[in-house]
């Protein structure tokens, strides 16, 4: 017997078969539960990630419970997301969770915990280098990071380094003193 060629009223019992509510009900039912062992046929979705569709990969982040999806993404970024999910997961709450997913979605951003930049305990913030997508995504960052931190830490944002090229400074110094002197004020 195939699952896919079940034909669900007929598995009914012979009491339940009598039954005019329960026979409609398997008869309504009966296309949809095809298409669903249609789709169990193909259980090995993940390894494949890079070949699925964009709707695909949108039911299977559903399935999947992956919270920080975002469907409006682009398709490499969604395929990103899906394929690193179990790690994620496993992870969730560490630092290399927080940076595969802002990482997938943003590019390179790395995570420094609070030792790393003399900040309080339990404190962490995200670190990148690429301005322009810091400030674009902004706000996707931000929520990236709260769905996949623990519940003890603290986000203290994202701290963007540039560089320059070298240049020649010079700097100088001036003293100026001034004394202030408050007067009061005087009434006829």
């Amino acid at each position: 017997m195939k699952l896919n060629e079940v034909d669900f009223p007929a598995l009914l019992s012979a009491a339940l078969r009598d039954d005019h509510t329960a026979r409609c009900l398997a008869e309504t039912l009966n296309p949809y539960l095809k298409d669903l062992t249609a789709a169990a046929d193909d259980p090995q979705l993940l390894p494949r990630v890079d070949d699925l569709e964009e709707t695909v990969l949108d039911e299977l982040a559903c399935e999947l419970c992956i919270r920080w999806y975002d469907t409006l993404a682009p398709l490499e970024a969604k395929r990103a997301v899906v394929a690193q999910s179990d790690l994620v997961h496993r992870g969730m709450g560490t630092p290399s969770a927080i940076e595969r997913v802002v990482s997938a979605f943003l590019g390179s951003m790395r995570v420094e915990e609070w030792w790393e930049y003399d900040g309080e305990p339990y404190h962490f913030r995200v670190r990148t280098t690429d301005i322009d997508i810091a400030l674009a995504k902004n706000a996707d960052i931000h929520r990236v990071v709260a769905q996949t931190q623990n519940l003890r830490s603290v986000y203290d944002g994202i701290r963007i380094e540039t560089q320059t090229g070298t240049a020649q400074a010079y700097v100088g110094a001036a003293i100026q003193t001034a004394q202030f002197i408050t007067l009061p004020t005087i009434r006829p």
